[in-house]
């Protein structure tokens, strides 16, 4: 306790009693009294006495010990609190997990309050789908009280495929794959960069990839090593190939695998399945 008083020790005196489970023990010093109090044997709240007194006082009470009731905070240390209250408020706002599926078509990844202002305008009513990592199917925005109470009232929207595809833009993208979504953390291939993404329709022979952060041009070779979120549904794997599309938006990439394990290959299959 930094704040006591040298006093406390100096005090030779044997005048204090302490009321300890139904008795009385004593004389103790002042000094003594402290050390019990610092070794947490008593609190400020136990009554103590000493001759000449009429009553039992607390601890706290005594202005013997009065050094040791700590002070009571600033209001600048509230200001302190609250300014990180706003800044990690403002960091887990900007987080882009959200993904929105409006007229047939499949966008994002949104932070929260970008998505908010994208229906506070009004170009999306509730009736439009909204998904998160770790949800198992898509939700509609009615179903979602944050997003319902702000979207707007448009017409009925077409229930979205269980398994999305996009637009494609050569022979090998355009054959009829069966796609699933995927969360993974992808490690890119100078093992220096991380993106945490959405591996959005995965199939046997590429992905598209989720993210504001692209690495390279359309034609760039790389390769990542694939660790889902989940393990127990597809295992991580290495993959090398080619960006071969910018998706229009800017927030990722098309990937087609040009080398990849066959036991990749069932447990992606396996995964898609499922």
């Amino acid at each position: 306790m930094e704040n006591t008083s040298h006093f406390l020790f100096d005090n030779k005196d044997e005048k204090y009693f302490l009321a300890l489970q139904g008795k009385a023990i004593g004389p103790l010093t002042a000094h003594e009294v402290f050390e019990r109090v610092s070794k947490a044997e008593v609190s400020l709240m136990n009554y103590l006495w000493k001759e000449g007194w009429s009553d039992w006082k607390r601890i706290s009470e005594e202005k013997e010990f009065g050094v040791l009731i700590p002070k009571k905070p600033t209001l600048e240390s509230i200001e302190h609190i609250q300014e990180k209250m706003v800044k990690k408020k403002a960091i887990t706002s900007d987080v882009k997990s959200y993904f929105l599926y409006h007229n047939k078509t499949q966008y994002g990844p949104f932070s929260k309050e970008e998505l908010i202002h994208v229906v506070k305008s009004g170009k999306v009513g509730n009736n439009a789908f909204v998904w998160v990592s770790g949800w198992s199917n898509w939700k509609r925005m009615s179903e979602i009280a944050e997003f319902a109470n702000v979207a707007a009232k448009v017409k009925k929207e077409d229930q979205p495929p269980k398994l999305p595809r996009t637009k494609s833009t050569s022979v090998k993208e355009k054959r009829e794959e069966p796609r699933k979504p995927l969360v993974a953390r992808l490690f890119l291939h100078n093992d220096e960069d991380v993106i945490v993404a959405v591996c959005r329709d995965i199939s046997v022979g590429g992905m598209q990839v989720l993210t504001d952060r692209i690495p390279g041009k359309v034609g760039s070779k790389i390769r990542l090593n694939v660790s889902p979120g989940d393990p127990s549904k597809v295992e991580s794997f290495v993959a090398e190939g080619e960006i071969v599309r910018h998706l229009e938006d800017g927030r990722g990439f098309s990937f087609r695998f040009l080398k990849i394990s066959d036991q990749a290959k069932k447990a992606i299959s396996s995964y898609i399945k499922s």
